[in-house]
């Protein structure tokens, strides 16, 4: 992103200008200010995209780039390997803590087995009816943010009160 920024190919009159589909746009602060909230990695990388596309920068970013663009797709391509192997290990703990929440003792090949479809045929569903992901990562947000705040501290002070005794 850092190099499609500074070669300006994205500006009017670059080479992948015309087969975008936004026009890159600036004006106002509000995308500045979501790409200011993130991690240091992510804002780095989201803010030469904000910086090439300004306001008209979606929020997933490489879809603001050409298709045309070999050096976006690589990064798509890489994106892609990213999530495809690194979803079986997060994957496997979700499995794994879902089955100790229940207190399943023994776990023969079978029950993984029938628990992982069963699983992977919810994320799918999910993922089939769901096209707007704010409105679940905004739940998400609020339902884990009042657990740390309320929920949580008041269960471990509840098992440290039990192991006082």
């Amino acid at each position: 992103m850092a190099w499609r920024f500074f070669d300006g190919t994205y500006v009017e009159g670059g080479k992948f200008f015309d087969s975008l589909s936004v026009a890159p746009k600036f004006g106002s602060s509000k995308g500045l200010m979501t790409v200011l909230s993130n991690p240091a990695f992510s804002s780095s990388v989201a803010s030469f995209g904000f910086a090439t596309f300004g306001t008209a920068c979606t929020g997933l970013v490489l879809k603001n780039y050409s298709t045309q663009d070999p050096l976006m797709s690589l990064s798509r391509i890489a994106v892609l390997l990213s999530l495809l192997f690194s979803y079986p290990l997060a994957f496997v703990g979700v499995r794994d803590g879902i089955l100790d929440l229940l207190q399943v003792q023994d776990r023969p090949n079978s029950l993984l087995n029938s628990v992982t479809v069963g699983l992977l045929t919810l994320i799918t569903g999910m993922a089939y009816f769901l096209s707007d992901l704010r409105k679940l990562l905004a739940f998400n947000g609020a339902t884990w943010g009042n657990a740390v705040i309320y929920l949580l501290p008041t269960y471990m002070f509840v098992q440290c009160a039990k192991n006082v005794k």
